[in-house]
């Protein structure tokens, strides 16, 4: 992480895609028992899981792919 000029490593903590997916399924889940609402909205996980699929498929197709063509 870096953050105000400083840079912070955090070894002991799984930042691979499928902890991170995990991770916030369960904080949603959470949230619902909770009655609370999550850190993100439903239109903001959506648009962070188009940036990702559209990276992927960028990658992939070795062009250029817009968050918007990710249905």
């Amino acid at each position: 992480m870096y953050r105000d000029g400083v840079t912070t490593e955090f070894s002991d903590m799984d930042a691979t895609w499928g902890a991170s997916f995990i991770a916030g399924i369960n904080d949603f889940y959470d949230a619902i028992l909770e009655g609370r609402q999550s850190p993100l909205t439903g239109e903001e996980g959506k648009a962070a899981l188009q940036v990702c699929r559209a990276i992927q498929l960028s990658a992939k197709d070795c062009r250029e792919v817009r968050p918007d063509e990710i249905g």
